[in-house]
Order: C-alpha cells, then sequence, then structure tokens
C-alpha cells in the first residue's frame, strides 16, 4: 500500500508512547536515521480474527511517485490518499478483499477501524523533564538535585585531558621526608627527568615541585615515584580529596552557583541525551528567573489536569507563562470547578477578569510548568495549529472522557440527538478522530465555512452520509455563528443511541443534557450508515473518488510483521502492507530474464553476478556494520552489551536508491567489501523451459506452477 505522505497514522514506541503524526514525516525519520524503526509498532489488522491490534514494524519504505494518486472518501468523513496500483482492503460477500486505488468505485465498501486499540503500558505521571527537553523548550530552566552534581562531574572527567589528576586524592608529605625522598633518588642516581618519564609526567619540572612541596602528587604518581627510587620503608601521609570530590563539596547557595562546572544546579539545555537518561527521578525544575517555584520531574496524570487540558484546547490562550481561558456567561457556573483543578494541579490560585462592553470572563494564571507543558503537547500554536497531545492516545478510557468533557463543555454543541465538536485544526480533527476510534466511537466529520452557510467536504453528499444518523440543517446553522474568522473548520458529531450512552460522561454536565437523556428514553432505535464486520472493524460505503495530483516526490508504505496491513488516513481506513523485499526480486527476474534470452553467453562464460546489497545498516558509538540478513542482524546486535543495544540505530534498506553514493560504493561496489552471486546455468535445455514456463505466452503451465507451488510461496506482492 503506497499512500500520501500526509496521511496521519498511529505508531507506538516500544516504552508504550504513542504519536499521531503524518506516515511520510515518521518514515523520513526512519531513514534518516533519527528513529530506529524496529522500535516501533502501528496499528493493523488480524485478517482472521477481524481484530486491530499494535504489530511491529519490519522495515519503512519510501517510493519515488511516478502515478497519480486517488482521494478515496467514505460516509463519515473518512478518507485516504492511495496511489492507484496497489491496494486497499474492501468488505464483499463477507471477507477482507482488496482492491487496487483505480479499481475502487463508489459504493464500494472500505474496511475502517471502529476500534483502535492502546498501548499496553498506560503512563501515571508525566515526565515534565523530557518532555520539556524533547519539545526543545529547555531554554530558561536549570534542573537541581544531586544527580544533578554527579553528572556534571561524570562530564567534566569526560573532557579533561587527565582525568587521573581530577579523580583521584593528593598526597601531603612533611618537608623533611620529601628530602629524604629526593636524598634517595639521588642516591640511586636517578635524575628528576628519568623519575618523570618513569612515572608518566611529562615534565621534570613536577617531579621538583613535588620535592620542594610546592605541587602534591596524585596517589598513582607518588606509588610511581617510590617505585622508581625503590624506597621500600613504610611512608606517613595525608590524603587531601581529589578535585572533583573538592568540587562536589561546594557550597550551592551562592549567586555564582549555576556557573561552576561542578554544581547541583545547571542549565537544562546544557545537557546531552544521555545525560537526561542518567538523571533520576528526584531532580526539581526551577525556572530561571524564579528559583522560588521549583517543581519536580513528574506530574501526576489526574482527572483535573485532563478536564482543564481539555478546556484549554476549546477556550485557552497564552501568554508567555500566563494561561488564560476566554468564558462567557454559560460557562460561569463551571469556575469553581476551574479554579479549583488549577490550584490542585498547579498550586496556583486563578484570577477573574470580566470584560465591561460584552459578555465575557476572562479567567487566568501564571504558571510555567502549565504554560510550557501545553507548549510542549501542540496546544499553545495558533487555533488552526493546534493538535492533539500525543499522551492522550495512551491512557484509559476514563481519563479520555475527561479530556473529552473538558473539551465539549467549552467548545461543543448538542441538539438533542447529537453531540458535536468544533475545531479550525485539521490536526486536532485527526487526533480527535483517532481518540474516539480507541473508544469505540464512530464518529463523523464535515468540513464547513464560516459565516456562509455549511459546506461538505464532500461535493453531492448528504449530512446523513457523514453524521452517524443524520442532521438537521437548524442545528448546522447554529452552530455555524459560534466561530467567526477566516479559517475553514470541521465539525465532528457522535450520534445514535448507543453511542450516546457511551459517551454519557462528557455531556452529561451540558446544557442540554436533560434533552440527550429525554432522547435516549425514547422507544425506538436509530440505523447506523455503517456495516458492522466485528467489534473493531466496519464496512464505510465510498462517496467519492477523486483522481489527484502527487502530493510531493513520495509516496510511503509500512511493511508489518505477520498481518501486512496497517491502519492509516482521516478516522483510519485499512491499508495494504507493501513488503519490503519483494519489489527487487521482480526487477532482478525481470533483468536475468533479458540476459538470459538475449545475452545467454554472458552467463556461460560466467560474466553475469547480482551485487548483494546489505538490508540494515547498524550504528554503535563510531562503529558502523552492515549486515544481510534478519539473522545476521540479530547476531551482531548480541554481540552487543546491554547498553550498546539501546543506543544502536537500525536502519533497514528498501533497496539501493536509499543509499547514497559513499555507502553504495563501501557496500555494494567496492571489490574489498562488497557481496556478489555469479549468476550459472548448469542445464540450459531445463532453465530454458522453466523461463519460458514462468514468464512466456502460455497461460496453462504457468497456471498449474502456481496451483502446485502456492502454498511454499513466503514474499507476495499484490
Amino acid at each position: 500500500m503506497s499512500v500520501a505522505g500526509d496521511e496521519p497514522t498511529l505508531v507506538a514506541d516500544e516504552n508504550g508512547r504513542t504519536e499521531l503524526l503524518p506516515i511520510g514525516r515518521f518514515i523520513d525519520e526512519c531513514i534518516e536515521g533519527t528513529r530506529i524503526t524496529e522500535r516501533y509498532r502501528v496499528v493493523s489488522v488480524d485478517q482472521q480474527a477481524h481484530t486491530a491490534r499494535f504489530r511491529p514494524l519490519k522495515a519503512v519504505i519510501k517510493h519515488a511517485n511516478e502515478e497519480p494518486l486517488f482521494h478515496l472518501k467514505t460516509r463519515y468523513g473518512r478518507s485516504v490518499k492511495v496511489t492507484s496500483s496497489h491496494s486497499v482492503f474492501a468488505y464483499e460477500n463477507g471477507a477482507l478483499v482488496l482492491k487496487k486505488g483505480n479499481e475502487v468505485k463508489q459504493g464500494d465498501l472500505l474496511v475502517a477501524s471502529r476500534r483502535l486499540p492502546r498501548p499496553e503500558m498506560r503512563p501515571e505521571h508525566v515526565d515534565l523533564l523530557t518532555t520539556f527537553y524533547r519539545a526543545g523548550l529547555a531554554d530558561n530552566l536549570y534542573v537541581a538535585g544531586e544527580d544533578v552534581q554527579r553528572v556534571a562531574a561524570e562530564r567534566t572527567l569526560s573532557y579533561v585531558t587527565q582525568p587521573a589528576q581530577w579523580s583521584e586524592p593528593r598526597i601531603a608529605l612533611d618537608a623533611d621526608i620529601w628530602a629524604a625522598l629526593a636524598a634517595r633518588r639521588r642516591a640511586v642516581g636517578m635524575s628528576q627527568e628519568q623519575v618523570a618519564a618513569a612515572v608518566g609526567v611529562v615534565q621534570s619540572i613536577t617531579v621538583s615541585h613535588w620535592e620542594r612541596g610546592e605541587n602534591r602528587p596524585i596517589l598513582s604518581h607518588f606509588e610511581g615515584y617510590l617505585a622508581a627510587i625503590g624506597w621500600q620503608d613504610h611512608v606517613v601521609y595525608d590524603r587531601v580529596p581529589a578535585q572533583i570530590d573538592q568540587a562536589l563539596l561546594h557550597d550551592d547557595l551562592s549567586k555564582d552557583a549555576r556557573w561552576r562546572e561542578v554544581s547541583t544546579y545547571k542549565p537544562l539545555n546544557s545537557f546531552t541525551p544521555q545525560e537526561i537518561a542518567a538523571l533520576g527521578d528526584n531532580v526539581l525544575l526551577t525556572p530561571q528567573a524564579h528559583r522560588a517555584k521549583s517543581f519536580a520531574r513528574y506530574l501526576p496524570i489526574s482527572h483535573e489536569l485532563l478536564w482543564l487540558l481539555g478546556w484549554f484546547a476549546a477556550k485557552g490562550s497564552l501568554s508567555k507563562h500566563q494561561v488564560s481561558l476566554a468564558l462567557g456567561s454559560r460557562d460561569e457556573r463551571f469556575i469553581p470547578a476551574l479554579s479549583a483543578a488549577i490550584t490542585a494541579v498547579f498550586g496556583e490560585q486563578p484570577r477573574i477578569l470580566r470584560a465591561s462592553d460584552y459578555d465575557g470572563i476572562k479567567l487566568y494564571f501564571q504558571s510555567v510548568v502549565a504554560a510550557q507543558l501545553i507548549r510542549a503537547w501542540g496546544l499553545a500554536d495558533k487555533a488552526h495549529e493546534k493538535r492533539l497531545p500525543d499522551i492522550l492516545l495512551s491512557l484509559s478510557e476514563a481519563q479520555q472522557l475527561a479530556f473529552l468533557e473538558g473539551y465539549f463543555l467549552g467548545d461543543g454543541s448538542a441538539n438533542g440527538e447529537h453531540v458535536s465538536f468544533t475545531t479550525c485544526s485539521p490536526a486536532l480533527k485527526d487526533g480527535l478522530l483517532y481518540l474516539f476510534g480507541q473508544l469505540g466511537i464512530v464518529a463523523g466529520v464535515s468540513e464547513h465555512e464560516h459565516a456562509s452557510g455549511v459546506r461538505s467536504q464532500e461535493p453531492g453528499v448528504r449530512r446523513t452520509d457523514v453524521h452517524p444518523e443524520g442532521s438537521h440543517d437548524e442545528q448546522e446553522q447554529t452552530n455555524a455563528t459560534h466561530i467567526q474568522g477566516v479559517q475553514s473548520y470541521f465539525m465532528i458529531t457522535i450520534g445514535g443511541k448507543e453511542q450516546l450512552a457511551a459517551t454519557r460522561a462528557l455531556w452529561r454536565q451540558h446544557a442540554e443534557a436533560a434533552a440527550i437523556e429525554a432522547h435516549l428514553a425514547r422507544p425506538g432505535h436509530e440505523c447506523q450508515n455503517f456495516t458492522a464486520i466485528s467489534d473493531d472493524l466496519i464496512g464505510l460505503n465510498v462517496t467519492a473518488i477523486e483522481e489527484i495530483a502527487p502530493l510531493g516526490e513520495y509516496v510511503y508504505d509500512f511493511s508489518v510483521e505477520e498481518d501486512e496491513n496497517f491502519i492509516c488516513g482521516v478516522g483510519g481506513l485499512l491499508a495494504h502492507n507493501c513488503d519490503a523485499d519483494v519489489d527487487g526480486s521482480h526487477i532482478r527476474t525481470l533483468l536475468l530474464t533479458f540476459f538470459f534470452r538475449h545475452m545467454r553467453q554472458l552467463i556461460a562464460n560466467g560474466h553475469l553476478y547480482i551485487a548483494q546489497p546489505p538490508l540494515f545498516q547498524i550504528k554503535s558509538g563510531k562503529d558502523v556494520v552492515y549486515t544481510y540478513s534478519d539473522a545476521e542482524r540479530d547476531a551482531y546486535l548480541a554481540k552487543l552489551t546491554p547498553e550498546q543495544r539501546e543506543r544502536a540505530r537500525i536502519q533497514r534498506y528498501k533497496g539501493l536508491g536509499e543509499m547514497n553514493p559513499e555507502q553504495l560504493w563501501e557496500t555494494t561496489m567496492n571489490p574489498q567489501n562488497r557481496v556478489i552471486l555469479q549468476v550459472t546455468v548448469d542445464d540450459a535445455q531445463r532453465a530454458d523451459e522453466t523461463f519460458i514456463m514462468l514468464m512466456g505466452d502460455l497461460v496453462p503451465p504457468r497456471r498449474k506452477f502456481i496451483q502446485t507451488h502456492a502454498s511454499e510461496v513466503r514474499d507476495l506482492d499484490v
């Protein structure tokens, strides 16, 4: 399956940290080496059980885009952009079948996700240290604690030219003892130059300084001095703490403490990723200008935090460290709960500012941690650029509903039969659809223009094709007047009694809650506009197909372990897996056919070879190793220490096109390193018959061969 690079997809790393991001960006980062493909999983479907699950990635694949794209749109506003020659899954006669992009017709049932999985590991707190660091928000923040001092000491030792001078204790001797030792040196005929060479110091003057008591040698140098002069008697001396130990004893309460090389208080942006990983749980983060406002590394993920986050997604704005909610009179009843949540989560007492010339209330507070967290999670951007915090896709159902409740109370609407969310951000819209997918809610999405009536995202499609049980024009016009501006906006709508009942937690405090409850109490069942396949899958009718120009130079594929498919696109549609290795085999077969039929003498004389590029590049520290199979890769990794394996970067090559010229020479062309296979023909008659059967014009022999050997196939590209 080849899809456009801007299609959203859900990935999870080996620690369960989820991200919803464009597939092209993710694959580009894997190819560039900033991500390690094998550490990620994507959502795929067990084609036998029809269940959705996270499965490991075998490879990421990037193709040059040489054919048109087809934008396939379905009911509920779901869509995906695919190439013409690759396949999506359709539902026909009770089975999942493959259809190429240019074969899909209006009315076909495309397979879509009904319930998306969550990672097995659920975070209980937010690691503010790594969250801010990864988001590039380390400026003006300091880290404090004993671990900071330890890491700073290790850093100092790593870049000094003579670490022993810093890490070893020094020796203090009385002057008369040094005089006796110097006399011994002269008596055995050792010059200061000879002693310096034996001890391992560069200049002989250093030995002179020791003997005159001007400098103190480190312990290993002193022991070397005694050995060089043959001193056997006991020497009484004092040990002076090493330089690094003395630095660790400094008082960090002074104003210049932050400037010391070894301190318990260092700028966050001075740390490397490896040093961040070495810090423990008890460090504190401190704003540069507000040292009294230090906060802990971990922030508990509570109902109050997520509820506030939802409100901010709907009503929030940020100005440096001031967090504000723009409320109206209908929101006033929630101010006590919002104030209590702000105090409970961030320890701040918010203030209220009422507008004098319009119905507006500003609830605001100052908090560095709150402001930085909002920025790190992508909610501080302009309204049309906001995105769903990735951490939400790793949380429990109750926690997700807490966020959605805050968002709905802040910017939702209801008409008694539906509840709707609005946003002008495409990324936030995609995130909400995947979030509802994890809740098992089939939400519809439509796109509209501000203050100009309602425009469906799909021309000619009735609103009942987008929303679960239809919609009402009056409600559409009402919602359209809620937002003013130049950006178009999206409505995400939930309907159906079962779905409304399942999401009661998010609308139960809304002004229209009583009307929704009355609707649920009325007898009757509403038909859904999808075909149920399983608890995890549904079939959605194709409502529109649009051939579009290529979006960028490349299209992208996943190679997914075992399931051979993956979920991607707006709302989540099931795309076919593209195998990582088959294309090259096809090309090789065609070329061999050409040489066999038209230049057979090259083969007979042993002049034809097949170059074998590696499958993996493994970087471990400064070492770069190429391996040619999964087994070779695993064998090499097994030789590394656990720490080396953790830091190893593995790149999976799709083919020669992903290598730069230097890599191609080093791995495939250089006679000293290359691996090549000589092409031979042991039985020309038999080989000719085989080529004619597989590549010739006669269909029956080829059909018989395929039927006979179909069960032996391991790599198949559909």
